[in-house]
């Protein structure tokens, strides 16, 4: 399995993950009671800075790259 597929196959596998959480962190907000509020408005932010992280990896990732050809080209 290439790096490539690994990446993305952890990418999908973070993507279940944050929807997961992201889930939970709403049944806690519907409680309505103001500690379970306050988890679960800090549980939805997890899987937001979670999901901003892996798109910077992934752009990382494909600009690593291109610089990669560009020197192979050079």
């Amino acid at each position: 399995m290439t790096a490539r597929r690994v990446a993305w196959l952890l990418v999908a596998v973070l993507a279940v993950y944050f929807v997961l959480l992201g889930q939970r962190a709403l049944w806690l907000i519907a409680d309505g009671r103001l500690p379970f509020v306050l988890l679960g408005v800090g549980v939805l932010v997890l899987p937001v800075v979670g999901a901003y992280t892996v798109w910077r990896e992934v752009r990382f990732g494909y600009a690593a790259q291109q610089l990669g050809h560009e020197l192979a080209a050079q």
